[in-house]
């Protein structure tokens, strides 16, 4: 899906990144995304939209001066940024945002915060999040990417979602 069959009319919509997770995807298509743009793209899917909130969630290095100019830039926009310290599992820095991320998305939820989530990640670790979040009848779309030889966003989490939007498929409309 590229979001053109993605019809939304006056709906709140919230709009949450896993950076990492998207990092990994813009990595493995080739190309550098401007994160304004897509929350615009996203945003611009519907008629009468009310953009509740864009949030990003960014793994940081303690050293890592790239990721703290990245988040300043991030809060320039406007985002709620939630950054985490990365800590080393099997030799890889890890940090997990999708704890925060499911943290997030289902609190405000459940405050009718917004009416359908777009969701920037594959991990499927955040399928009982969406599901979640159905049952409270709202709707959660999927941003990221199924190209390559190891597909970003996860079977099960494309499978769970209201639709999924290939990041390959829209590169033009968000690419930097």
């Amino acid at each position: 899906m590229n979001g053109s069959d993605i019809k939304l009319c006056g709906e709140k919509v919230a709009i949450f990144i896993d950076s990492h997770n998207t990092h990994k995807a813009q990595r493995l298509l080739g190309f550098r995304l401007d994160y304004q743009k897509l929350q615009q793209y996203l945003i611009n899917l519907g008629e009468d939209i009310y953009h509740f909130r864009t949030y990003i969630y960014i793994p940081c290095g303690r050293d890592d001066h790239s990721q703290s100019k990245f988040a300043d830039a991030m809060v320039n926009l406007h985002w709620r940024v939630l950054r985490k310290d990365q800590v080393l599992l099997d030799g890889e820095p890890k940090a997990n945002v999708d704890v925060e991320i499911t943290v997030d998305m289902v609190s405000l939820a459940h405050q009718s915060a917004f009416t359908v989530a777009y969701l920037v990640s594959g991990d499927n670790d955040l399928v009982p999040a969406v599901e979640h979040i159905q049952n409270l009848g709202l709707r959660v779309f999927v941003v990221s990417t199924t190209k390559g030889d190891s597909p970003i966003a996860g079977l099960k989490l494309r499978k769970v979602a209201d639709g999924f939007i290939d990041l390959s498929e829209v590169r033009q409309k968000v690419a930097s």
